[in-house]
């Protein structure tokens, strides 16, 4: 689903994904440098109803993040569950990340 706020329709791919915080079954993702042109400096992106996360398909008990900060590949909901793929900037290591957090719903960003 693409996710739309006002009629500016935001682009998540590149973005930085600068903090997360997840408490219980809302996911609040803190992301910077986002849209087609990166004119949106920083919104929160809510997510809503996660029953599960799963992490390169096993489940983990918390979102949480990786790395210094990370470079959203995609982020999007698909068959009842929220995709979200980073690749973790660490100082000079990178690694890549696969989440599904299932039953869950991007419900804003602002």
């Amino acid at each position: 689903m693409a996710v739309q706020e006002s009629s500016t329709r935001l682009s998540f791919h590149d973005a930085t994904l600068a903090g997360v915080r997840q408490d219980g079954p809302m996911v609040r993702l803190s992301v910077t440098d986002l849209g087609d042109d990166q004119a949106v400096q920083h919104a929160t992106v809510t997510i809503e109803g996660v029953q599960a996360v799963l992490r390169s398909g096993s489940p983990i008990e918390q979102l949480r993040m990786e790395g210094e900060d990370g470079e959203i590949l995609a982020l999007r909901e698909e068959s009842g569950t929220v995709l979200l793929a980073v690749l973790w900037h660490d100082g000079r290591e990178f690694r890549d990340a696969v989440y599904h957090m299932v039953g869950g719903k991007i419900a804003s960003v602002a």
